[in-house]
């Protein structure tokens, strides 16, 4: 990589995450180049090995020409880390949805009931994500509301975990786990409310494509998530799967005008 770079002699050099900011930042200061290096994460507890790269990677920051986090909350977050930096905010994007075929054609092409309520989430499996609430309020809906369906779009290391716990709703047909998709805009359009259960986020890009699909959101309350959403969203506490659906069933129900109000002001809000 070193010889690859002097070759080239680039002007500037962008690293991303833990590895590519260690490794980056030595090659960066050994050729004159200068580095800039984007955070995408909340700040962890490392133990052995990690702890010992946490450090190395804060010390390339620490002499990086500018380190971007891309949340006000997730500089927030980093505390006297980021002050010690030359550091910025630069939240990340996404596209408005092209126009698809719409909702009934979407179900179609996808296998989904056509008169059911369809909870989406999108996201990585793993505990951090919230799946384990995810499930509980997803069997609490489903025992309750006879049309609801639930739908996790992702992989990960406890997507076979997830799978094992779901496995009562998955034959039951009310629940779904079709694994990572490149298709995320078709299951968006398809549904009808989109959950996020995470317990930590820097800046979900998930949260910003229901926002821009006119989804209505209920999620957890996080800096970074209402950074997003501000009040264009239905708020409840991390874990507290009976809270999450209890959300769900309101705001498919008696509060149905609310949460179509709120997914336009958030449609709205991602055009700003």
């Amino acid at each position: 990589l070193r010889r690859w770079l002097a070759e080239r002699r680039p002007l500037l050099l962008h690293a991303h995450l833990r590895y590519a900011t260690c490794v980056g930042g030595r090659l960066a200061r050994g050729l004159g180049i200068p580095l800039l290096t984007t955070v995408h994460v909340e700040p962890g507890r490392e133990r052995g090995r990690q702890r010992w790269l946490a450090g190395w990677e804060r010390a390339e920051r620490r002499r990086a020409a500018r380190v971007i986090y891309v949340s006000a909350a997730q500089r927030a977050a980093w505390g006297r880390v980021a002050g010690r930096e030359r550091a910025v905010v630069i939240g990340n994007g996404v596209s408005l949805p092209a126009p698809g075929p719409g909702r009934e054609a979407q179900r179609r092409r996808l296998g989904l009931p056509l008169e059911a309520t369809i909870y989406l989430t999108v996201a990585v499996v793993r505990a951090a994500k919230g799946w384990r609430t995810w499930l509980q309020a997803a069997e609490q809906v489903t025992a309750a509301q006879p049309q609801a369906h639930f739908v996790w779009v992702g992989g990960g290391e406890e997507w076979e975990t997830l799978r094992a716990a779901a496995r009562p709703l998955l034959e039951s047909g009310r629940l779904l786990l079709p694994g990572p998709r490149g298709d995320v805009a078709a299951w968006l359009e398809a549904s009808d409310f989109f959950l996020f259960p995470s317990f930590g986020e820097a800046q979900p890009t998930a949260v910003m494509e229901a926002m821009a699909a006119g989804l209505p959101l209920i999620a957890t309350r996080l800096d970074a998530t209402r950074e997003l959403a501000g009040e264009c969203a239905c708020w409840v506490e991390p874990g507290d799967a009976a809270g999450l659906a209890q959300a769900a069933l309101a705001w498919s129900g008696p509060q149905r005008a609310a949460a179509r109000a709120a997914a336009v002001a958030a449609r709205a809000r991602v055009e700003r």
